[in-house]
């Protein structure tokens, strides 16, 4: 182990199935859940998991391998798997049975069940908060960003691109795609509400004498 690295260890508890991966267990609190001295999933080295963040976990059964990284809050659970030279950072959630692999990038996103995100994908958040999710047993090689769906059998290619910035959710499935409105949208607000604000958006106009 780094001697800068507080955060974890790697034990001598060995993956059944694949012997050259050992369960890590904290060195101190991690997260809002993981305490010190607790087990958490399974890796081949330290890089394949930040100890410089305070955030990032694998956790149960995950596991991360070859040169993939998890880091920058990002989460690893269950019986997911990241490997090859992925990325998996900002917040991100790869759960479930879900595969993150090749040279992969997820940034501020979830991937779960049984989907798979390989090849040179890039599956990122936006700065408004709005992230996709990647799921069913669909599997994305393009790029994903935003308020984006992919789920059931659907297949994002490898030229292709998707963003999605609007309230409205973007769901692509294996029958096509479709705009999902969200609770709410076809009712009128007023515009302190809307706007954020206690006044109104618009000044009313001085009456000139």
């Amino acid at each position: 182990m780094s001697i800068c690295n507080e955060k974890y260890e790697i034990t001598d508890i060995a993956h059944e199935k694949y012997p050259f991966l050992h369960r890590i267990r904290a060195l101190r609190d991690v997260g809002p859940t993981v305490k010190a001295g607790d087990l958490g999933g399974f890796v081949e080295g330290e890089w394949n998991l930040s100890y410089e963040d305070a955030d990032s976990w694998i956790a149960h059964d995950a596991i991360a391998a070859n040169a993939a990284c998890v880091e920058g809050g990002a989460l690893l659970r269950d019986q997911a798997v990241v490997c090859g030279e992925a990325r998996i950072r900002g917040s991100s959630i790869i759960s479930d049975y879900a595969r993150v692999e090749d040279h992969a990038v997820v940034d501020g996103a979830r991937v779960e069940v049984y989907a798979k995100v390989s090849a040179h994908a890039l599956v990122s958040g936006l700065p408004n908060g709005a992230f996709p999710i990647i799921s069913g047993e669909s599997v994305v090689h393009g790029i994903v960003s935003g308020n984006v769906l992919v789920t059931d059998e659907a297949v994002v290619l490898g030229d292709e691109k998707i963003v999605n910035e609007a309230l409205d959710r973007l769901v692509l499935t294996e029958e096509g795609r479709r705009i999902e409105r969200g609770p709410g949208r076809d009712t009128l607000l007023p515009s302190a509400q809307y706007f954020g604000r206690k006044k109104s958006h618009h000044k009313q106009r001085e009456t000139v004498r």
